[in-house]
């Protein structure tokens, strides 16, 4: 953890969500969510019917805190009659990187790792039509997914900037299934690609009918999505609420409180936003709409994002030369009103996979490996009295609509 320092002079404002210091659940607590689905029985009487089982959970991109609820989800499957060896894991990676085992500890925990299979999605290869939405999308999903005949998904739910808000059938598509579904799905449907506009249901914690979602939701329909756990998670990465259930009816009940929870009341004017980017590092960009909605033009956001690995490889999205990327990018990425960006990292990187900011706008990137460079930096460009917003989670929050 690190205690960031403003000098004197400048007016400092901290946006918290409503549920940033909410208290974390007990064990107890957790194990209870479990007993008392939404909608649906619990995991281990419809265990009772089924041979072979398949937990799907999010990848390094997401903070889920996954190691603290499969413990329970295996108890479960146990208590129905399934054994040891006909439970399996795969990481629901979507358009993103494969990861290794040390990913998977991290997700799991050790003991999980070493009594049971984890497999990584492969977007590419070994993906089933099952046949095409109400909107058109063919839907291609992983095969070890298919073949399983109880389908547990297991995440969280935050705010997303295209889906409204992420967690529910999203661990379905584009969680487990092929570059062509998760294409049409986020670019065709959504909008969201070179020479395209984005989809007027959809953007950050826009969920009335989103057609991103409300496609996806009918995606893991098809393919027999059994469970969905979610959580909400307070600023530390805490587990503060667990929804279990079926995932249309546990959908609608996490959605509920999770409007709640992260609520933000952005700070309005200020000179300079402080975005950091606690859970999702290594997707830094998300966290960038706390500037656009706070800074007045022309305004610097510093965009906090310390993590190792650097941005997440994304076929879709990502970046694969000077002037190529996946189907899904744009070359240049527009700062919209945004003077000036820091990157605040202790690990940078000249041409990020996943783009945080664009060639075009050299002069106006700066990479800052110090708390105290970044300061300088604000000062050398505001001269005068500074106000200054603080979003400690910034991609976690839900700024307050229509404002």
């Amino acid at each position: 953890m690190e205690t960031l320092t403003f000098p004197d002079d400048w007016d400092v404002i901290e946006c918290h969500m409503v549920g940033y210091n909410k208290r974390a659940l007990t064990h107890r607590e957790i194990k209870a969510s479990f007993t008392k689905p939404f909608g649906t029985d619990r995991i281990s009487e419809i265990a009772r019917s089924r041979k072979n089982a398949i937990v799907i959970f999010d990848d390094m991109t997401r903070g889920t805190p996954v190691a603290k609820l499969v413990p329970y989800i295996i108890d479960e499957l146990k208590k129905g009659g399934v054994v040891e060896g006909r439970i399996r894991f795969i990481m629901a990676l979507g358009a993103h990187g494969a990861r290794n085992r040390m990913d998977f500890v991290k997700k799991l925990g050790s003991k999980m790792v070493e009594k049971y299979a984890v497999y990584n999605h492969n977007p590419f290869e070994n993906c089933k039509y099952v046949g095409k939405t109400s909107n058109g999308t063919p839907i291609e999903v992983n095969k070890e997914v298919i073949k399983c005949d109880l389908k547990i998904g297991v995440g969280s739910i935050t705010p997303h900037p295209m889906a409204g808000f992420s967690g529910g059938s999203k661990i379905i598509l584009p969680g487990v299934t092929s570059l062509r579904t998760i294409y049409f799905n986020h670019c065709v449907l959504g909008g969201y690609g070179p020479k395209r506009t984005p989809h007027e249901s959809t953007g950050l914690g826009v969920d009335n009918e989103n057609i991103i979602y409300s496609d996806a939701e009918e995606a893991a329909q098809m393919i027999g999505l059994d469970i969905k756990v979610d959580v909400l998670m307070n600023e530390k990465r805490e587990i503060t609420e667990v929804f279990v259930g079926d995932p249309v009816a546990q959908r609608k009940k996490t959605l509920e409180a999770a409007k709640k929870h992260y609520l933000t009341y952005p700070s309005e004017n200020c000179d300079v936003v402080i975005a950091n980017c606690y859970t999702k590092a290594n997707e830094a960009d998300t966290a960038l709409w706390a500037g656009l909605r706070s800074i007045k033009d022309g305004g610097t956001v510093v965009l906090i994002c310390h993590t190792p690995e650097g941005q997440v490889v994304h076929y879709l999205y990502g970046k694969f030369g000077e002037k190529m990327g996946g189907r899904g990018w744009e070359d240049e990425k527009p700062l919209q009103k945004i003077g000036n960006l820091i990157i605040y990292s202790r690990y940078k990187e000249i041409d990020p996979h996943l783009p945080i900011w664009s060639k075009k706008y050299e002069g106006k990137v700066f990479w800052a490996k110090t708390w105290e460079e970044v300061t300088e930096k604000i000062k050398a460009i505001h001269k005068a009295s500074i106000k200054v917003a603080v979003y400690p989670c910034a991609e976690l929050q839900y700024p307050i609509q229509n404002k």
